[in-house]
C-alpha cells in the first residue's frame, strides 16, 4: 500500500518539477526579451559622450555588426540591464549612421582597404554593442571594442552613468587594452 502512494508522489514531483521548469523557462524569455526604447539623438548623445576625443576630430570606422547583438539582458550585482531597442539596426547589422565622425563599414571592406600587412596597417576603428540600460535609464553597460592602431586597442564591457546631463564612465567589469 505504501509503494503505491510512493509511485503517485513521485509522479507528482516529477509533474511539478516540470511546471516549475516551464514557469522558470518562461520567466527567463520574457524577462530577457525586455527592451528600453531609445531614440537616433539618445543614442547619438551617448555616443558623443563615450567616444574618445581624437575620434570627434577625425573620422573613425564603426563596424557594421554590432557586438553581442544576441544578448538581451546583462546582470551585474543586482542590477539587470536590457538591450536598447533602437531603429536603426537590422539583424544585428547598424543600418544608420549613429554619429557624425563614424563611418560604417564591414569587417570585408575594413581589411580590403588594409595594407598589405593587416597588423600594424588596420585603420582606426570601432565595434560597440548597443546599450544595456538599467530600467530607470540612469545607467548603462556597453561592450566596446576600439582599435586604434598597432599596440593601440581596448575591448572591454564599460559601465556608465547620467550624471549632470552627461553619460560618464564610472568603470570597467574587464578589460583588455594594448
Amino acid at each position: 500500500m505504501d509503494r503505491p502512494t510512493f509511485c503517485i508522489s513521485y509522479k507528482m514531483q516529477i509533474q511539478m518539477g516540470k511546471y516549475l521548469s516551464i514557469t522558470i523557462l518562461l520567466f527567463t524569455l520574457f524577462s530577457c526579451g525586455e527592451t528600453i526604447q531609445i531614440n537616433k539623438s539618445e543614442l547619438n548623445h551617448i555616443y558623443d559622450d563615450i567616444l574618445s576625443t581624437d575620434s570627434l576630430t577625425r573620422k573613425y570606422y564603426l563596424l557594421d555588426s554590432i557586438d553581442k547583438f544576441e544578448t538581451k539582458a546583462i546582470k551585474q550585482s543586482d542590477t539587470t540591464y536590457f538591450i536598447a531597442d533602437y531603429g536603426g539596426v537590422e539583424n544585428g547589422v547598424w543600418t544608420d549612421k549613429i554619429h557624425d565622425s563614424l563611418v560604417i563599414i564591414t569587417e570585408e571592406r575594413l581589411n580590403s582597404i588594409s595594407k598589405a600587412d593587416p597588423f600594424p596597417m588596420t585603420l582606426p576603428h570601432y565595434r560597440f554593442s548597443l546599450p544595456y540600460f538599467s530600467k530607470d535609464k540612469q545607467s548603462f553597460i556597453i561592450y566596446y571594442d576600439h582599435y586604434c592602431g598597432s599596440l593601440c586597442a581596448e575591448y572591454s564591457l564599460r559601465l556608465y552613468k547620467l550624471i549632470d546631463g552627461k553619460w560618464t564612465f564610472v568603470k570597467s567589469y574587464f578589460s583588455l587594452i594594448s
